[in-house]
């Protein structure tokens, strides 16, 4: 169904990814101001390893699609939430990571 979609969209197939090993929390911070303002990207770093994501057309459809499917049942079922966007998690000199799409119920 992904590759489908991709298709008729005419999305790209595949986010770009690049991965680094041996990675100090400090070098990762650096790393990630220089990336705070450019949209389309996300890193990722878990213990000394940096993973910088670029985000493909075909990931928000998905996301999008998912939030709206997700928004659907929590109403039917009547279950109060409310959407709060991504999400940073950290902890520091350890992992950093952001959520594409979360909920607080």
């Amino acid at each position: 169904m992904v590759q489908a979609l991709e298709g008729s969209l005419g999305l790209p197939e595949e986010e770009q990814r690049f991965y680094r090993r041996r990675v100090s929390w400090e070098r990762f911070q650096a790393v990630q101001k220089g990336f705070e303002h450019l949209p389309g990207v996300r890193l990722f770093y878990c213990e000394g390893v940096l993973e910088i994501v670029g985000i493909s057309k075909a990931h928000e459809f998905i996301t999008s699609l998912i939030g709206l499917l997700l928004g659907q049942f929590f109403l039917e079922k009547e279950i109060g939430f409310f959407p709060s966007g991504s999400f940073n998690g950290v902890i520091p000199s350890v992992v950093n990571y952001q959520a594409d799409l979360s909920y607080c119920l």
